[in-house]
């Protein structure tokens, strides 16, 4: 998380090929602890509320929330925001 902060400092990824297009890539978060508050390593869930444990994705932008403020803790932008597919056999990001 602290290496892909919010704002200017993220990680940038410019040639996302997602597996939703039936080529590859994946963004795998399954190492990240979600939730903050909870013990233990929880995995993400992707949309709903900007709370502890969510990830979103807008213009381009992944972000995520691990300690309950609506404000990012990470972020990693997708250059030429590609559309994700998120679950199912086809998924582009590993919760």
């Amino acid at each position: 998380v602290s290496e892909s902060p919010a704002g200017t400092g993220r990680d940038r990824i410019v040639d996302f090929t997602g597996n939703g297009a039936g080529v590859g890539d994946w963004i795998d978060l399954t190492t990240i602890d979600a939730n903050g508050l909870v013990a233990g390593n929880q995995a993400f869930i992707f949309g709903g509320p900007h709370t502890a444990g969510h990830l979103w994705y807008a213009g381009g932008i992944l972000n995520g929330n691990i300690d309950g403020d609506a404000t990012p803790e990470f972020q990693i932008q997708l250059v030429g925001t590609p559309a994700l597919v998120v679950g199912g056999a086809s998924t582009d990001i590993l919760l």
